[in-house]
């Protein structure tokens, strides 16, 4: 497996114009002539730790390569320019597993040192944010606000208080590409969205969504009223403001109305108690 992966990384290397010989390699990283010719014959199985960082560090392969089937082969731009500091980093990351921290709150560490060192403020509030709704056994905590929605004639929004917070797995919400930050839960009430929103239904939110890009149901404040409705562009850049029951019309805003629209964020989700 080595002979064959140091193959492929020589001959990327080369393809790129970083080395014009295959021994500079093995110069860069302190490997010997005959310990190089082994590796190249496929008779050594393993890199010391010492190599594999000599040449992430010269060449950027990265270091956990060279033993995963899924690794990227090379660091990001960001990351080779800490390249050098990773190792301190991941050394650290070790000790504090080692000292009983479990591993998924190292991974976290290990994440925010890199941030921190890549000088990546928005990626540091982004994580921050996100370990601020995860508990150890990876459950999120999602806020519900204390205000109703309504799939009928529009409630009017009189108070924003989070009045408590209710658990989804983590997994669940990566697995749905959202981000734990950006995330609400709220009431609704109201027929027009039924059957696919019942009155008392409960809505979970991805508020990063603030323009309707495709047909969805979206929490919209119209005029100062929280509603419920599916959203839908024509061609002309008109929205129609759709009810899923029958028997209620389907409304139409475009030029001056539309900057009355504020969407809230897109239904991701919605609970249904029995």
């Amino acid at each position: 497996m080595l002979a064959k992966k140091m193959s492929e990384v020589l001959n990327y290397l080369m393809e790129k114009g970083q080395i014009s010989k295959k021994e500079e390699l093995a110069l860069a990283a302190g490997i010997g002539g005959i310990r190089w010719r082994n590796i190249l014959e496929g008779k050594i199985k393993k890199l010391t730790d010492q190599e594999v960082q000599a040449i992430q560090i010269a060449y950027g392969v990265r270091a956990t390569w060279w033993t995963s089937e899924k690794a990227p082969m090379m660091l990001t731009e960001a990351e080779r320019r800490v390249s050098p500091s990773l190792n301190e980093i991941r050394l650290a990351t070790a000790e504090v597993i080692q000292l009983g921290l479990p591993e998924q709150e190292a991974q976290e560490l290990q994440a925010l040192l890199f941030l921190v060192r890549t000088k990546d403020s928005n990626g540091l509030v982004k994580q921050l944010r996100q370990m601020r709704y995860t508990d150890p056994d990876g459950f999120i905590y999602v806020p519900r606000y204390d205000v109703q929605a309504s799939a009928g004639h529009g409630a009017v929004i009189h108070d924003e208080l989070i009045v408590d917070r209710l658990a989804f797995k983590r997994d669940w919400i990566q697995h749905l590409g959202l981000d734990p930050s950006s995330l609400a839960l709220i009431d609704v009430r109201g027929d027009s969205m039924s059957p696919t929103i019942d009155s008392g239904d409960l809505l979970l939110l991805d508020t990063r969504i603030d323009q309707v890009r495709s047909e969805g149901v979206y929490a919209i404040n119209l005029n100062g009223a929280l509603l419920v409705k599916r959203l839908r562009i024509r061609i002309s850049g008109d929205i129609e403001i759709i009810s899923d029951n029958p028997k209620y019309g389907t409304e139409s805003i475009s030029g001056e109305e539309l900057t009355t629209l504020v969407i809230v964020g897109r239904v991701v989700w919605h609970g249904r108690a029995f």
